[in-house]
């Protein structure tokens, strides 16, 4: 297994580990960082040095609040059919735009399954890449967050300041 690191000079402190296939991102994780930085660590089972380079880019971009196109290969095969849509969606929306869970069901066309999309949301495997966090309770309060509500707000509030 290789292991690659990079930290960026961010004032979003987290650190994220992304576990790669040979072809694909597997899964994103994240949590809060001990320092004020943001720790991308990524695991390889093979030397992929230009998806690699593309992680690295997408997160340097992200950070300087640089839009950006979310080309990155992930490995949706072990979604369900309605979690894909989800994911699609999410994919395509705005950063610091935030919308509701039952927004995001019609967008996926599936309008009385917002439930699911928040189920769809919580199981995200590849968090801050494919947004969940910008999903809403539809009275406009927070919602809930597999990562916690304090790193959502947190995810939030550095996306209104930076794009």
């Amino acid at each position: 297994m290789i292991k690659t690191c990079k930290t960026f000079s961010s004032n979003l402190a987290l650190d994220a580990t992304i576990i790669l296939s040979e072809k694909h991102i597997e899964s994103i994780q994240l949590k809060a960082a001990s320092k004020a930085a943001f720790s991308c660590l990524i695991f390889s089972p093979i030397e992929n040095g230009y998806l690699i380079d593309s992680i690295f880019n997408w997160f340097a971009n992200y950070l300087l609040g640089k839009p950006q196109k979310n080309n990155l290969p992930i490995n949706l095969s072990l979604l369900s059919p309605f979690a894909k849509k989800v994911t699609e969606v999410l994919l395509q929306s705005s950063p610091a735009r935030k919308f509701s869970y039952k927004s995001l069901a019609e967008k996926a066309d599936s309008p009385n399954a917002y439930r699911a999309a928040g189920s769809a949301c919580h199981k995200n495997p590849f968090v801050l890449y494919v947004p969940c966090h910008r999903v809403i309770a539809k009275n406009g309060k927070i919602g809930g967050y597999a990562l916690g509500q304090s790193m959502k707000k947190k995810l939030l509030d550095f996306e209104l300041a930076v794009f």
